[in-house]
């Protein structure tokens, strides 16, 4: 069935187009982000925005003085765009605020890593109740390099848990900064509306791929139904966490945190980016069919095993009719 939808961004639309001639429709799935959970390490997240539909749920709350799941607005706009109902990529995920920065948008090592150890705990208890549930972290953040996070985030990955983070917006080589330069982790680069990468953006080996991170409409904290626009790579990279979680909620299979970033790196649109930094992968965010590559993964010659054979043929459904869409304007 074919359901028309209004609203969404130009970001949604590119990371289901091939060419940047074609983004103007976005395809998806009503049911996008079943069984996931996706962890939003950040200021908090407004819970009751409309855009979340009573899927955004309190988590850990470094600054409970404040009074407030957001009293700054990041938070809430990176979860618009991973799950928003108008903005975000993976429609049916169930969000949770993990909130470690304050309302200035500052915080420390401590909060971060306590913030990373209830993340542990309550995913522990959701796969006993649900051995079927996914664990996504998007961490929209950076800083000089912390060992200490870096082993706790290496705990978590070793647990299963999938991690989207933000390469950081200092123009320069995201290998020299937490958490952005680990291997264990996909870092995601900013590009704009033209397919040139930001000049912001941090790139180098350490960026898995580049992903929307310019004038990305999502939710605003200000009201239940505000929004507003937004640019760094912590807008990129929960373009790359809702696709974690819209893959994931289409199969049955355990995934591994590595298999995952395989199969997303073996989807990316190659060759699409321009302005492209020195030492750096022209790779761009694709998780959809179209018209033009009906099945990407099959149609790149890709050597797949038979689990990510049954995966792919599942996410393309080879079927147009399968997804919901929506006219960008």
């Amino acid at each position: 069935i074919v359901v028309p939808a209004t609203g969404g961004t130009w970001g949604l639309a590119r990371t289901t187009n091939r060419k940047l001639a074609d983004s103007s429709i976005f395809y998806y799935k009503m049911d996008d982000g079943l069984d996931t959970n996706v962890y939003v390490v950040d200021t908090g997240i407004r819970l009751d925005h409309d855009e979340f539909e009573d899927r955004a749920k309190p988590g850990y709350d470094a600054f409970p003085d404040e009074n407030s799941w957001d009293a700054n607005g990041h938070g809430t706009h990176v979860a618009g765009t991973i799950g928003g109902r108008n903005y975000g990529i993976s429609r049916s995920a169930t969000l949770y605020a993990v909130k470690v920065l304050n309302g200035e948008g500052t915080g420390t090592t401590n909060t971060v890593i306590n913030g990373l150890n209830w993340i542990q705990n309550h995913y522990r208890q959701r796969k006993l109740q649900n051995p079927n549930i996914k664990g996504i972290v998007n961490m929209s953040l950076n800083g000089p390099i912390q060992n200490a996070m870096e082993f706790v985030i290496e705990n978590l990955v070793q647990q299963g848990i999938h991690f989207a983070v933000a390469a950081g917006n200092q123009g320069k080589d995201a290998c020299n900064y937490s958490p952005g330069r680990m291997s264990e982790v996909f870092t995601v680069g900013a590009s704009d509306r033209y397919d040139r990468v930001t000049p912001f953006s941090n790139n180098g080996r350490c960026v898995n791929l580049f992903a929307p991170g310019s004038e990305i409409l999502s939710a605003s904290h200000e009201t239940r139904s505000a929004a507003k626009y937004s640019q760094g790579t912590s807008m990129a990279a929960p373009h790359v966490a809702g696709v974690m979680s819209r893959l994931l909620s289409r199969t049955d299979q355990s995934v591994l945190p590595n298999t995952l970033m395989n199969w997303i790196l073996n989807l990316t649109t190659r060759g699409a980016l321009t302005s492209m930094p020195a030492n750096s992968y022209s790779r761009l965010l694709y998780v959809a069919c179209d018209h033009d590559d009906p099945d990407p993964v099959f149609n790149r010659g890709i050597s797949l095993t038979s689990s990510l054979y049954t995966f792919g043929r599942y996410i393309c459904f080879l079927d147009q009719k399968s997804f919901s869409y929506l006219n960008l304007q």
